[in-house]
Parts: structure tokens; C-alpha cells; sequence
């Protein structure tokens, strides 16, 4: 079977798009690369404002940035902290 190859202005354009989201994660813009966190029994969750902003609200006050931040401990393996409790928290799988 023969090896497909990826033409170069593709690799070009994909390397475009990863500095772009790069770049967005350094803003603080949700780049929509995975689902979104939360903790229940710190009653915090991710929310992403209309601006694309990623925020952490208490659930009981949606909309309402608490300016804390789930931290990654392995970005790869969608393991993440909760800033509540520092429970190790993964990544929900898509529902799409």
C-alpha cells in the first residue's frame, strides 16, 4: 500500500493554525481544542464568554469570573487541577 504525502502547502498552513492557537492560549482565548472542565463538589466549571475568553464561574453564579484557573498537569493526556481543591481533573470526552 503506498504511504500517502501530505502536500508542503499543507504542513505550511498547519503550522500557520498551531502558532495561531498558540497564540490565542497566551490571550487567554479558548481555542475549542477540548471540552470544556469542572469540579462539582468545588461547584466551579469553565465557561467561554462571547468575547472567547476562558473564565472559571461558581455554577450557582454562571457568568461571573472568579479569576481562578484549571492549571494543566499534562496537556496530552487531558489531565488538569482544579484550582478549588487541586484534585486532578481529565478532560470530559466529546459528545460529538
Amino acid at each position: 500500500m503506498k504511504k500517502a504525502q501530505i502536500p508542503a502547502g499543507m504542513c505550511a498552513l498547519a503550522g500557520q493554525i498551531q502558532k495561531i492557537k498558540d497564540q490565542q492560549k497566551r490571550l487567554g482565548l479558548f481555542c475549542e481544542d477540548r471540552e470544556l472542565l469542572s469540579c462539582p463538589p468545588c461547584d466551579i466549571e469553565e465557561e467561554v464568554t462571547f468575547e472567547g475568553f476562558l473564565i472559571v464561574v461558581k455554577r450557582s453564579k454562571p457568568n461571573r469570573d472568579i479569576g481562578l484557573r484549571f492549571a494543566a498537569i499534562d496537556e496530552k493526556k487531558g489531565v488538569y487541577q482544579c484550582p478549588g481543591c487541586g484534585k486532578e481533573i481529565v478532560v470530559p470526552e466529546s459528545e460529538i
